[in-house]
């Protein structure tokens, strides 16, 4: 295995906070309802970001399997994560049951307290699972021989993402991305990265422009489909056929993306300020995502303020994304001074040891 420093990857942390402030631009692009207007320059401008961003959440995954290869998978760490899920949770259901009492229906409780299982926060629900098939994937990649290893990720990222054009993301259980099997999929190839390193020998330059050209085809495809489909059936048709996480375009855009931030170290007093950013990121997910938050106080937000004009989308949106980001920060930042108040990390990680 290639030795890298035992330093924290600033570049790594840096990709989380950049694909952190991605989702957010999915999910305010889905709220201002620019992605539905109709063929315009706003709408092109606003799908180039969408595709732009769309990569996002295979970036955190394979993140997850390059960081995980090869260190030990603690029990403690799983239940930490599912307390800081259910904090989030829990913390939002209340808040609201004092201010917006109105808002709170059976469902919601029960979502609220069963977070992983109500699906709650779906990546996390997908994710839950894969934490505990970890083990056995990283046994997989330390023993197979590197040849099949290798055969393996190229077969099966061509059977998933390219069947996944042909069967609208669902084929061999793939829910367009969001499901286990595409989660698996990806852990493996970024600790088969972190074993191997394949493409150490490409400049970052190559991967930026791969990136750039596909974020061109799945835009250019998708205003020519649209033209076409308008013009031949009256409605736009087929537009979506690239819109799926498991996507062959999107997987390309998730690698280029990882190993165009990976392996950066510095010692400079900026890169310590991006590592602890990057720590605090999977706060602002469960922050901004929580239904209650998102649907009764961001979205209305956003909808409210958005101006349907080009420059609006392109500077003031992702502006307006880095703001939340920020906001997340600040309250996952005063849930770890509560935890650590409460001593229940020390608590758990007593607990819960792994010999």
């Amino acid at each position: 295995m290639n030795t890298v420093s035992t330093s924290r990857d600033v570049g790594i942390d840096a990709l989380r906070i950049v694909c952190m402030v991605m989702v957010l631009m999915l999910h305010i692009l889905d709220a201002t309802g620019a992605l539905t207007k109709g063929m315009s320059v706003n709408y092109i401008g606003a799908w180039g970001l969408e595709f732009l961003c769309y990569s996002a959440v295979n970036c955190f995954v394979l993140i997850s399997g390059y960081v995980g290869f090869g260190r030990k998978h603690r029990k403690s760490k799983i239940l930490l994560s599912w307390l800081q899920v259910l904090f989030y949770a829990v913390a939002s259901l209340l808040v609201f049951l004092v201010l917006k009492p109105g808002v709170i229906s059976g469902k919601i409780i029960l979502k609220s307290l069963l977070p992983v299982t109500s699906e709650a926060y779906w990546f996390y629900t997908v994710y839950f699972a894969l934490l505990f098939a970890m083990p056995l994937l990283d046994h997989l990649i330390e023993t197979l021989p590197e040849k099949q290893l290798k055969r393996s990720m190229v077969v099966f990222g061509a059977l998933f993402s390219v069947g996944s054009i042909l069967s609208s993301g669902t084929i061999f259980g793939l829910n367009v991305g969001g499901g286990l099997i595409w989660f698996i999929y990806l852990y493996s190839l970024g600790a088969y990265f972190k074993k191997y390193d394949p493409f150490r020998n490409i400049s970052r330059k190559v991967f930026a422009i791969l990136f750039g050209a596909s974020v061109l085809m799945q835009l250019g495809y998708r205003v020519i489909i649209e033209l076409v489909t308008v013009r031949l059936f009256g409605a736009p048709k087929g537009g979506g056929a690239l819109l799926y996480y498991c996507n062959v375009l999107v997987l390309v855009q998730a690698v280029c993306l990882f190993f165009l931030f990976r392996n950066y170290y510095t010692g400079k007093a900026w890169g310590k300020v991006v590592n602890k950013l990057g720590m605090l990121f999977f706060g602002v997910y469960l922050f901004h995502a929580n239904t209650l938050i998102w649907v009764n106080l961001l979205k209305p937000m956003v909808h409210s303020i958005y101006c349907e004009k080009l420059w609006f989308t392109l500077f003031v949106l992702p502006l307006l994304a880095a703001a939340i980001y920020f906001a997340g920060v600040g309250i996952e930042w005063v849930r770890l001074k509560l935890f650590k108040l409460c001593k229940i990390d020390s608590f758990i990680s007593r607990r819960w040891s792994d010999k």
